[in-house]
């Protein structure tokens, strides 16, 4: 973790890159704290560190940049932006207060809602969340059209993935177990810019890890 942290100018950097603050990244980097690997592989990709080399230690540390840049260039989108810690925060502190909250602190819930949900600046997870509550809470039609749209998006989006993730593994002619593909799914879901290549240079590493070398009789039990 502290390899990570170094390649950024300073610890709020690295920390705003993660979505986390500044003590959380310091508690990790000093061991007090496990991140998940979803917060080691995001930070992984953003300081230019190749997500095999961080699971497995093999093959060279840094990413190649060059597909990701021809990407920008012919005009793909970037990846997803990651929501400060506090946006989450303020989420669960909006919703356990709905239940008990007057006309007045309602209506400044539902502003508070609306500004989280508009702000393109915060992940789309959050956004969405932000949008359940005002089309669950306060009937919000616009925010129900919203979610409706993205439960479109995403669906397209899991079914590309799983495309994606068959081939490669075709290609290292290799399924990982359930738990443990469903945790690559999830990965690569949160990861768009992760490369083909990549996923099946990965799946290749845990193939390696995980499944024995096979005995050969010759050398006896």
């Amino acid at each position: 973790m502290r390899t990570l942290a170094d390649r950024f100018p300073n610890r709020a950097a690295a920390a705003e890159k993660a979505g986390i603050s500044v003590s959380t990244l310091q508690n990790w980097i000093d061991g007090k704290y496990a991140p998940s690997f979803e917060s080691i592989a995001h930070l992984a990709q953003a300081a230019g560190i190749r997500v095999e080399w961080i699971a497995t230690g093999r093959g060279p540390m840094e990413a190649d940049v060059s597909s990701a840049r021809q990407q920008q260039a012919m005009g793909a989108a970037p990846p997803p932006a990651v929501a400060p810690l506090n946006a989450d925060e303020d989420l669960d502190a909006l919703e356990s207060r709905l239940d008990t909250a007057d006309a007045e602190q309602l209506e400044q819930a539902r502003r508070d809602l609306l500004a989280i949900a508009g702000n393109d600046r915060l992940s789309p997870a959050t956004r969405a969340r932000a949008d359940m509550l005002l089309d669950v809470r306060f009937g919000d039609e616009a925010a129900a059209q919203r979610r409706a749209a993205v439960e479109r998006v995403v669906s397209d989006d899991i079914r590309d993935l799983g495309r994606r993730l068959q081939a490669s593994e075709r290609e290292a002619a290799w399924r990982p177990p359930p738990l443990v593909r469903a945790m690559l799914k999830e990965l690569l879901y949160s990861h768009p810019g992760i490369g083909d290549d990549e996923i099946t240079s990965l799946l290749r590493a845990m193939k390696a890890e995980l499944v024995p070398e096979p005995r050969d009789p010759a050398q006896g039990p």
